[in-house]
């Protein structure tokens, strides 16, 4: 649900289901099925632009979720976030710079915190990286606390937007008025 649909100021509201996967786990493999249930909070930072999140999250998956040191299972957590106000740069290769970080509370494979920053190149196309610290180092490949991330954005749209119909150009002279008599 957008921000302001209900009343003023009111957050943005995001429902849903991630980390879906395919290949089921078992006693002696983990899967992909991790299966996390998720509600957010978002909203626009007045006046400036950015945002801030605040969430949760719940996995269904019980077994997937203990954490290494063995003391027990961690599958509900906080979920929260923050981009700043768009830093512009207007260069010809590089449109603006974004401060991000987040957060996802649990002593578990995803319970990280990590910053970094998003370059834009063009609206449609992003570089974001920064370092992402792990909670459970041991459940993490390599048993290590630090990773550094690069992500790659390309935004493609589905389908095409159909272009506004312009309106017929209007008369400035009105029409002549017209009557129609009836006879008997």
């Amino acid at each position: 649900m957008p921000e302001d649909k209900l009343f003023p100021y009111q957050p943005s509201l995001a429902v849903g289901i991630f980390g879906v996967g395919t290949k089921k786990s078992t006693d002696t493999t983990l899967g992909t099925d991790y299966n996390m249930l998720y509600a957010q909070l978002q909203h626009t930072i007045p006046g400036l632009g950015g945002y801030v999140s605040a969430g949760g999250y719940y996995a269904l998956q019980d077994k997937l979720f203990q954490a290494s040191d063995g003391s027990g299972t961690q599958r509900a957590g906080f979920m929260g976030g923050f981009i700043s106000p768009d830093i512009p740069i207007n260069a010809a290769w590089l449109q603006k710079i974004n401060v991000a970080g987040d957060v996802q509370t649990g002593k578990n494979v995803f319970g990280a915190a990590g910053g970094g920053l998003y370059f834009y190149f063009t609206d449609k196309v992003d570089v974001l990286t920064g370092p992402v610290y792990f909670f459970d180092p041991a459940s993490q490949p390599g048993g290590r606390q630090w990773f550094w991330t690069v992500q790659l954005d390309i935004d493609l749209p589905l389908r095409a937007t159909p272009s506004p119909t312009p309106a017929a150009p209007v008369s400035e002279t009105p029409a002549p008025a017209t009557t129609t008599a009836s006879t008997k």
